[in-house]
């Protein structure tokens, strides 16, 4: 009896001894919400495993496919994950209201992207007519099923040249400027566009009202939900910040907050105009109904800046004024239009191409 009494005891003492080096080898390797011993043993698993991976041949490691599946940015995320973080263009993965209400990934290319082909990895034809076009959630399609604007823009303006157009959406949920520009710099830069259209402005505005004044001031403006990110990413942080971003906001901004837009769309512009492409921007529309709720003091401060923007555009800046222009325009709730809205909005893109830049139609 003593005997296993004896046994037990050394069992035990074995067992907290290889969960304390555990835990060491996971301190020094980072944290996860599982038990330390499997955690450090998935580690060392992972850093045996890099050395041989490393030593395979380019046959061994078989092709890579221009397919979601070779992004693990993308594909390793669990389904459920709507946003997915993503190295050069901070997050991606287009998301969309589907018809039962619910709002799901849609079907996207190889960086998330919401285009039936992967156009990164293809020689573009100089006699296409090729578009990027770029912005939140609006021209991703949250609330288009069956046409987003940017199909809706091919196949119009396909009507008015015997060019082959091709549009690459480059639109994201929750995108700013920013976001817009570097996106544009990794992704559609190289393939030398002929038009660059920037459909944007509620984003910078909502987001503005949130962020810092030194961030105004130097014309960045971030997706206010990036601040969540930082607990899980640090396991721990100074001040944890608040889950409902939209909790309190600058009231005062508008005046910052339109001068940073207007820094972007100008710097947006001078690289696209740099690299022999047209730049247009279209200062997108929004529902004049505010409803009651708890959003309807920031929508009623996102409103007054809206104007404020749209008066303060440069003539040789915006092409298109939808807040002004945006007859015809109807939405499902305070910034998304609706399906049957898709077509205007891309028939006074195509109207504009057509009567300020034919020669890119003949």
């Amino acid at each position: 009896m003593n005997r296993w009494i004896g046994y037990t005891f050394i069992a035990c003492v074995l067992i907290l001894f290889t969960e304390l080096l555990s835990g060491y080898i996971v301190a020094q390797y980072g944290r996860r919400a599982e038990p330390a011993f499997f955690r450090a043993a998935r580690l060392l698993s992972a850093s045996l495993n890099s050395g041989a991976a490393n030593n395979l041949t380019d046959t061994e490691k078989g092709p890579i496919l221009a397919d979601n599946l070779n992004n693990p940015f993308m594909s390793n995320a669990p389904d459920s994950i709507l946003v997915r973080l993503h190295p050069f263009i901070d997050f991606s993965n287009v998301h969309a209201l589907s018809t039962d209400g619910t709002v799901n990934s849609t079907s996207n290319d190889f960086f998330g992207f919401r285009n039936g082909k992967n156009f990164y990895f293809e020689n573009r034809d100089a006699d296409d007519l090729f578009i990027v076009l770029s912005g939140g959630s609006e021209c991703a399609g949250y609330s288009h099923i069956d046409l987003t604007i940017s199909d809706a823009i091919q196949r119009q303006l396909q009507t008015h040249t015997e060019k082959n157009v091709k549009v690459l959406n480059l639109c994201m949920n929750s995108y700013v400027l920013a976001h817009e520009i570097q996106t544009y710099v990794h992704l559609g830069y190289e393939m030398k566009p002929d038009v660059v259209i920037s459909h944007s402005g509620w984003n910078d505005v909502i987001y503005g009202l949130l962020v810092s004044e030194e961030f105004l001031q130097t014309g960045l403006i971030y997706n206010k939900t990036q601040e969540l990110w930082l607990e899980p990413l640090y396991s721990a942080v100074k001040e944890t910040p608040p889950p409902n971003i939209f909790a309190s906001f600058n009231t005062d901004s508008s005046e910052l907050i339109t001068q940073a837009y207007v820094k972007q769309a100008q710097k947006y512009k001078e690289i696209a105009n740099s690299n022999g492409s047209v730049f247009m921007l279209g200062l997108q529309s929004y529902n004049p109904i505010i409803e009651n709720g708890g959003m309807r003091e920031i929508h009623e401060n996102v409103h007054r800046t809206m104007a404020v923007i749209s008066a303060s555009l440069p003539q040789d800046l915006v092409s298109v004024d939808f807040s002004t222009e945006g007859g015809g325009i109807t939405f499902v709730d305070s910034v998304h239009s609706s399906q049957e809205s898709v077509n205007v909005i891309a028939e006074t893109y195509v109207r504009y191409i057509s009567r300020h830049h034919s020669s890119l139609l003949e």
